[in-house]
């Protein structure tokens, strides 16, 4: 009787390990699937002709997943006639040949949630001890000549919320809140500091004009396309390419040469450190999303000043920081609208900045790329930049 009590007892035991790992296989297929339907609708958003990819492996594990762009002719899973004017992108994910599971999402090109970047964003933003902000054009070449054409845009109508101190100077024009204080007289050089103005400037600061918005900056939020992966990437000295993947920690050290291939990186953290540098590849968009931290400091340099500044997206989760310092030079854009930045001890950042809390001290500067008032940034489910709008998901 007890042996066939034990026997029942470890039939039971066996069953139910085999349903908890059916469990975890059926959770890994459908992140695999998630995962790639976002990713694919970044490649999308960057590239019209995207139309899939055959297997490929996260970054770290054994999930697989493969895409289907489909249109014309082609139908949805459930039989329905995709719409005129419309894609449907179908992610198949899979674990170790089992636990098939699929992700859809019919998506409509050509709508964009925003078109254009200002020079600085922030709904509070900090220049102090020499810092400033200029423009050129990619378009006509790299930086060379100094334009005014700077933007600075905050939704902010508080008092002091965009502070220009010590020395720095801002050129170009300053837009605030529809309902925002402005001073009467910029050219007057008595301080506003203190004063029920949004913009305070200090003694010796200056900046060309200002205007009120009609309506606020509308932004959309960052998501991650995926988790960070559990794989830490560790260089120095010695050169490597990365491919796009999701990875934990990105850190490279005394002036290792790093190249990442185009395309969607997810990390928890970046960190670039004595005189590291990083370059990108000029046939498509990097794009890198960040959970936690983006560190540059010590004279690491990210993407070359003679590149376009879209070759380079990095993107901040709320509550996300990038901090640049030590004569780190970066060539791209950063966007977080709920992410904090600071710049100081001679950054400088060719492109665009935008954060919620933005500072820049110790003579950083910001060069503005005018090419990106062209810039789209789309307002689809997933806050991938593009002219992609994505019309409704599913699993099955």
């Amino acid at each position: 009787m007890l042996l066939v009590l034990a026997f029942a007892l470890q039939s039971m035991s066996r069953q139910q390990l085999r349903m908890a790992i059916n469990r975890v296989h059926y959770e890994q297929a459908q992140t695999a699937a998630d995962g790639g339907l976002v990713m694919a609708l970044q490649q999308l958003a960057s590239n019209p002709t995207y139309s899939g990819q055959t297997t490929s492996r996260l970054a770290d594990g054994p999930e697989q997943f493969s895409v289907q762009v489909l249109k014309g002719e082609s139908r949805m899973p459930d039989g329905q006639a995709i719409p005129q004017g419309c894609l449907f992108v179908l992610a198949a994910g899979q674990v170790r040949g089992s636990s098939l599971r699929r992700s859809g999402a019919l998506v409509r090109p050509g709508t964009s949630g925003l078109k254009g970047l200002p020079g600085i964003f922030g709904e509070s933003v900090v220049f102090s001890n020499g810092s400033g902000l200029d423009s050129y054009d990619s378009r006509t070449g790299k930086y060379k000549d100094l334009h005014k054409l700077g933007t600075l845009v905050t939704n902010s109508v508080t008092a002091g919320s965009v502070r220009l101190l010590g020395g720095s100077k801002l050129e170009g024009s300053i837009s605030v809140g529809p309902k925002g204080t402005l001073e009467p007289d910029p050219a007057s050089k008595t301080t506003t500091v203190g004063k029920p103005f949004t913009i305070w400037r200090d003694w010796g600061n200056f900046y060309n004009s200002a205007s009120l918005q009609t309506t606020p900056l509308q932004l959309p939020v960052v998501e991650l396309p995926g988790p960070p992966g559990k794989l830490d990437v560790k260089l120095g000295n010695k050169d490597k390419t990365l491919t796009p993947g999701n990875y934990d920690k990105l850190e490279v050290n005394g002036g290792a040469r790093v190249k990442l291939a185009a395309g969607v990186y997810v990390f928890n953290e970046v960190e670039l450190n004595g005189g590291a540098q990083i370059a990108v590849a000029s046939d498509a968009p990097v794009k890198i999303y960040v959970a936690d931290n983006f560190a540059l400091n010590n004279g690491a340099n990210f993407s070359s000043p003679s590149n376009k500044p879209t070759l380079l997206q990095v993107y901040l989760a709320d509550g996300a920081e990038y901090e640049q310092s030590g004569g780190t030079i970066l060539t791209g854009i950063v966007y977080g609208p709920g992410a904090r930045v600071k710049m100081e001890n001679s950054a400088t950042l060719y492109g665009s900045v935008v954060g919620k809390q933005v500072t820049l001290q110790g003579s950083a500067n910001v060069h503005y790329d005018e090419a990106l008032r062209d810039f789209s940034l789309g307002a689809g489910s997933s806050g991938a930049p593009g002219e992609l709008q994505v019309l409704f998901r599913q699993r099955w």
